[in-house]
C-alpha cells in the first residue's frame, strides 16, 4: 500500500494531508456542568459557521447515561455560551436505549443537517437525521441508513455538503467502511462496502469521522477522510485521529494512508470517560484556519487548529 510517513508536528507532512494541529492552550472549551443531563459528559461536537456565530450541537450525558444533544453559540469560536435544555432529546423509539449520539452538523443553503447515531431497542443502531431553519429547533425525519453509524457526509472547507457526480455522498461505518449516495440529503441508498488499506498491525476499534474536499484548491478531487480508533495504539491510547485520502473518480478505495495518527492523546484532559481517548465528528476552516473540533477523554470538548495551506 500507499502510507505516507507522519508524525505530530513533522516535517515529513504529507502535502495533502491536513495539519499539523496544534491544541488551542485553553482547552477544554466545554465542560460539564452542574448535575442534570450534561452533568457527567460533554462531547463530540458538531460545529458550522454562518450569519457571524459559530454553531455547535454536542452530545451530552448525565448520570443516567442517556445521550442527548445540546447547543450552543459563540463569536469567537472557543467561548460559547449553551442552551438550558437539549435541542435533539431521546424521545423515539429509535433513540430510546441508550439517546442521540455524535451529531454531525452542516448547512446547506440555510437549512440546517444533522445526523447522529440514533440507538434503538436490542442494540439497533442507525444513522438519524433531523433538519432546523436556525440548528435550535429541529424537525426529526427518524433513521434514515440503518445498522451503521457515522455520517462522514462529504463537504467543502466550510461545512457545506458538496455533490459529487451528481449526488451526495457519505462514507459511515463502525470498524468498517461503506458509503451511502442521495439526491436531496433526506433520502438516502443503502449502504455498500468499501475497502481501505490499513497499514499492517492497525487494530480496530475505528471509525469514520468527517469527510472534506476543496474544489477551489489545488487538487480539487481530493477527499480527506478524518478516521479516529486504535489503529496503531494498541495498548497506548483508545481512540487518536489519522487521514485517509481518496479521490472522487473512485470513492471505493483510498489513494494514499497515513501511516501514523495525526493527533494522539496526550493532554491530562483527554482521559475521562475513556482513557487517553479522541474523536472528532467536525472540522471546518475559518480565517485562513482548520478548526477541528474534538471529543477529549469522551468528556469534555477540545479544539486544534492547522494552518491552511
Amino acid at each position: 500500500g500507499h502510507f505516507a510517513v507522519t508524525v505530530e508536528a513533522s516535517s515529513h507532512w504529507p502535502a495533502w494531508a491536513i495539519g499539523p494541529f496544534v491544541r488551542y492552550g485553553e482547552n477544554p472549551i466545554l465542560r460539564p456542568p452542574g448535575t442534570g443531563w450534561e452533568s457527567v459528559n460533554t462531547l463530540s461536537p458538531g460545529v458550522v459557521y454562518a450569519d457571524g456565530k459559530f454553531r455547535m450541537l454536542y452530545r451530552a450525558q448525565g448520570r443516567a447515561w442517556t445521550s442527548r444533544e445540546g447547543y450552543a453559540e459563540s463569536t469567537d469560536g472557543v467561548t460559547f455560551v449553551r442552551k438550558p435544555n437539549p435541542v435533539i432529546d431521546a424521545t423515539q423509539a429509535f433513540e430510546k436505549s441508550n439517546g442521540c449520539e455524535d451529531a454531525r452538523l452542516f448547512d446547506y443553503h440555510g437549512t440546517y443537517y444533522a445526523f447522529y447515531t440514533g440507538n434503538g431497542p436490542k442494540g439497533n443502531i442507525a444513522i438519524c437525521e433531523a433538519i432546523s431553519p436556525d440548528a435550535i429547533t429541529w424537525k426529526k425525519l427518524g433513521p434514515v441508513v440503518d445498522h451503521t453509524k457515522n455520517a462522514a457526509v462529504v463537504c467543502d472547507p466550510f461545512g457545506t455538503p458538496v455533490k459529487i457526480k451528481g449526488k451526495f455522498v457519505m462514507f459511515c461505518g463502525n470498524s468498517n467502511f461503506k458509503l451511502c449516495y442521495s439526491d436531496d440529503l433526506v433520502t438516502w441508498g443503502p449502504a455498500t462496502n468499501i475497502s481501505i488499506e490499513f497499514p499492517r498491525g492497525w487494530v480496530t476499534p475505528y471509525e469514520p469521522c468527517v469527510a472534506v474536499t476543496d474544489p477551489s484548491s489545488a487538487h480539487p478531487d481530493n477527499i480527506i477522510l478524518f478516521i479516529a480508533g486504535t489503529l496503531n495504539g494498541k495498548g497506548k491510547w483508545f481512540y487518536a485521529i489519522s487521514e485517509v485520502l481518496f479521490d472522487r473518480t473512485d470513492l471505493t478505495k483510498n489513494v494514499e494512508q497515513l501511516d501514523d495518527c495525526i493527533m494522539k492523546p496526550r493532554e491530562p484532559y483527554e482521559s475521562g470517560q475513556k482513557k487517553n481517548s479522541l474523536w472528532t465528528n467536525c472540522i471546518i476552516q475559518h480565517n485562513g484556519q482548520w478548526m477541528l473540533y474534538y471529543a477529549a477523554g469522551d468528556r469534555y470538548v477540545g479544539l486544534a487548529t492547522a494552518p491552511v495551506k
